[in-house]
């Protein structure tokens, strides 16, 4: 699950395109279907992404928790013109359990919400793997925010 999830912003109603180099592109959401376990059909319209990139989708009610998945196979639609619909590889659930935070980081004492999804049987272990990937340096024990861990290199 953990690969699936992708703690940066996308905005409502777009996906972005990421291709091999890093670039990214804001397309125009048309449906977004959870097929089978881990398929998923994704219509948009705009650049139509390559195969084995990844598509970012946003996760509803979430401002920093995008859904990443992987494009196995793409077409193009007849309508609308620069339509497209790609089957793809991700998580194997139907719904996401988002979950806010107000962080303290142990150095600055500094407060910061942090969204992430809790996907195991360990909320605090889900948790911390958020804030790592976030760009904090966390443990169970200690958090501390990025512009600390900036600070101290």
């Amino acid at each position: 699950m953990f690969e699936f999830i992708s703690y940066q912003n996308t905005p409502a109603g777009k996906i972005q395109l990421q291709s091999g180099s890093g670039s990214v592109e804001l397309v125009n959401t048309l449906a977004v279907v959870a097929g089978e376990v881990g398929q998923y059909e994704v219509q948009a319209q705009g650049s139509m992404p390559a195969l084995e990139s990844f598509l970012y989708l946003p996760i509803k009610g979430a401002r920093m928790v995008s859904l990443k998945l992987r494009v196995i196979s793409v077409t193009k639609l007849i309508s609308p013109h620069g339509g497209w619909k790609a089957s793809c590889q991700g998580p194997d659930v139907k719904e996401f359990n988002l979950r806010c935070l107000d962080m303290s980081c142990d150095e600055c004492n500094e407060i910061s919400q942090v969204e992430f999804i809790e996907y195991s049987d360990s909320i605090e272990v889900d948790a911390v793997r958020a804030l790592n990937q976030q760009g904090w340096l966390a443990s169970l024990e200690r958090q501390v925010c990025p512009s600390c861990c900036k600070a101290a290199h």
